[in-house]
């Protein structure tokens, strides 16, 4: 089982892709560090932790890709507030459609139906 959920973002004119980290016992900094995106050299994705972390204003983590296709950590903002709704729409429906992942989390009982009924929001 992989460690995180690579989705492209269409129309999204920030972010190329949507990282979500699927397992919790991993350090966020960790998971982020093993992750290679080649494909996406030089521009901007978005990080979903809520599955390591909780559906907080901390949830989102922007940064870019270096040209080796590795993600940038010196350079990494949390993203809490103005994210498109449709990117929010998207990272519920990742996590919704990758159930087994939600049910191993650290996501309230509230939190996990929230996510499968796409009603989580950037915040909470």
């Amino acid at each position: 089982m992989n460690d995180y959920i690579v989705t492209k973002i269409d129309g999204d004119k920030r972010y190329d892709q949507l990282i979500s980290l699927t397992d919790y016992e991993i350090p966020i900094t960790t998971s982020i560090k093993t992750i290679k995106l080649p494909n996406c050299a030089n521009k901007m994705v978005l990080i979903d932790t809520s599955l390591c972390s909780g559906i907080t204003p901390y949830r989102f983590i922007e940064t870019t890709v270096d040209e080796c296709g590795t993600m940038n950590l010196s350079q990494h903002h949390y993203v809490r507030s103005g994210l498109d709704p449709n990117v929010v729409t998207l990272a519920n429906k990742v996590l919704a459609e990758n159930k087994i992942h939600i049910d191993s989390s650290i996501l309230t009982t509230s939190q996990i139906k929230k996510v499968i009924n796409n009603t989580a929001s950037q915040n909470t």
